[in-house]
């Protein structure tokens, strides 16, 4: 059964030793922020984005969209991972620096000896803002193809008009993909800093809540501006 769990969770949140190789190249990272604009700017339907900006449009417009849309997915690819993965890599990397010891109720003694176990042996760990900026960049990996998936399977035509309960869905949906994001990078963080179990369990609230707060933000206010540029 463990192993069923342990297969599972390796195909849902990435096997660890994904997490455990990655390194600092800054080169990879920039692929990643340009492919999170793109993801941003153009998915789920490429096609649909695309007529809206050049169909039947004049040359000049044409022209100065191509050259915004280009600027807006470097813009906006930086702006999403860095805001995501830097406040996050601050936070965490701070927590780590505090995790000097953790109170331990040792049940396998009867007493209920209550010890104080020192974590100096575990400060050492292979957490940069890089690598968890690529973290946040992995997780799109697993989850957009999923999103592209329901949005034409299920969603192309959701609008305003359309029943209660199709709009409950899609908003079960966009929880239960919110919860899987922040279960991908929680695994990710936890394996770059090494954390206590006691500290792991913080982990996935403190991402659930950040990827939350950021995403309002993102979504209704800097993408709303950013559509604003094109003609």
């Amino acid at each position: 059964m463990n192993k069923i769990k342990r297969e599972l969770l390796n195909v849902l949140l990435f096997p660890v030793r994904y997490y455990e190789r990655l390194e600092d190249k800054k080169i990879t990272l920039y692929a990643g922020i340009l492919l999170v604009g793109v993801i941003d700017l153009l998915l789920p339907d490429v096609a649909e984005v695309f007529k809206k900006l050049f169909t039947d449009r004049p040359s000049d417009d044409i022209f100065f969209n191509a050259v915004i849309l280009a600027l807006a997915v470097v813009l906006v690819g930086i702006i999403d991972v860095l805001f995501v993965g830097l406040p996050l890599y601050d936070f965490f990397n701070y927590l780590k620096k505090k995790e000097t010891g953790y109170i331990h109720l040792d049940s396998d003694k009867g007493d209920n000896m209550i010890q104080i176990i020192s974590n100096a042996g575990n400060t050492q760990h292979k957490a940069t803002a890089v690598k968890v900026m690529k973290v946040y960049i992995m997780s799109h990996f697993l989850i957009i193809p999923v999103n592209t998936a329901m949005h034409f399977a299920c969603f192309r035509n959701l609008s305003e008009g359309s029943p209660e309960w199709v709009q409950n869905l899609v908003l079960a949906y966009s929880m239960i993909i919110s919860i899987w994001s922040a279960a991908i990078m929680s695994r990710g963080i936890n394996t770059l800093f090494r954390f206590n179990p006691i500290f792991k369990r913080l982990t996935f609230i403190v991402v659930y809540i950040w990827n939350f707060l950021f995403g309002m933000v993102f979504d209704f206010q800097i993408l709303k501006w950013v559509s604003q540029l094109f003609r």
